[in-house]
């Protein structure tokens, strides 16, 4: 079942992308046909580069910023988000590794006319992170690690940290160490490249382990969990019950993503900032395991 989505969707983004390039220029390299990992140059993907920006690494479709970057005074919480950003005025940056998915993202990003302060390019998580840290001339106020593919889950306990049974899906990162998307230099590079006061990593998941072991990672990163403002006391199950990977994960005695950090609420001031996913979840009742983080003080 999973296999069959993952095809449905690569359909409807080649349709898509396909549609979408057939409506603007595309000569613009700032925007589509880009390489992998190309060298951002601010002051030509930026009107402003000055500005605050917002990054999301592993971004798919651009859903969440396309959301963001386009949130009108008339839209409901514009002003209540739990992050302190004024949301009109920054740039945004997604990153991906799929080439139809930042396609799609650009073309959109053209048609709505946000060009001047949102940019999507295809490349690793690491380069792109290095690069924001290492040249954006601003201040980088907010990473956003949301619904990475999850690795497949281990469940023998002699193999350490959650790596998945055999019959799992063969298309995921192996283990958390091999190809997951999330790795130690990611985090800290996002660590060099935020603001050191009020630059904030916003951590989220629909796989209970994967977030827990994010936030583990992002600790060893030196980031520290901010409390939430709604905290989750236990979590509930979904309207389609407890998935078995959580089930194994509970039964080897992993840490739950419950307690003061973990928050039931959305830190985005509107819907129109969430995810595909994180739409998904809402709809079905899913859990959706969120933490936000700041550089720990030394």
């Amino acid at each position: 079942r999973f296999s069959t989505r993952q095809r449905k969707q690569r359909a409807f983004l080649k349709s898509a992308a396909k549609h979408w390039d057939s409506q603007i220029d595309c000569e613009d390299p700032g925007q589509t046909g880009q390489g992998i990992n190309p060298q951002l140059d601010w002051f030509r993907i930026f009107k402003d580069p000055s500005l605050p920006l917002v990054v999301d690494i592993g971004c798919g479709m651009g859903v969440s910023i396309l959301g963001l970057s386009s949130l009108e005074e008339t839209d409901e919480g514009k002003h209540c988000s739990l992050l302190n950003l004024d949301w009109d005025k920054c740039n945004f940056l997604g990153a991906d590794l799929s080439v139809l998915g930042i396609n799609f993202a650009s073309s959109i990003t053209a048609r709505w006319n946000l060009h001047s302060n949102v940019h999507f390019a295809v490349g690793a998580a690491e380069d792109i992170m290095d690069q924001v840290a290492k040249t954006y001339p601003g201040s980088v106020e907010l990473c956003m690690i949301q619904f990475p593919t999850p690795f497949r889950f281990n469940d023998n306990p002699d193999e350490g940290m959650p790596s998945v049974v055999n019959q799992g899906n063969q298309q995921l990162p192996t283990d958390a160490f091999s190809g997951f998307m999330v790795t130690q230099g990611l985090l800290e590079s996002a660590r060099d490249a935020l603001n050191n006061e009020s630059g904030r990593l916003l951590l989220q998941s629909n796989v209970e382990d994967v977030a827990v072991f994010m936030n583990k990672l992002a600790s060893d990163a030196m980031f520290e969990p901010l409390q939430a403002r709604k905290s989750v006391e236990k979590i509930e199950e979904g309207n389609d019950g407890m998935p078995q990977r959580t089930q194994k994960w509970i039964s080897l005695g992993g840490e739950r993503a419950e307690g003061p950090i973990w928050s039931t609420e959305t830190f985005f001031p509107s819907t129109k900032g969430a995810t595909e996913t994180e739409v998904a979840c809402l709809l079905n009742g899913t859990p959706v395991h969120r933490v936000l983080l700041k550089k720990l003080t030394i």
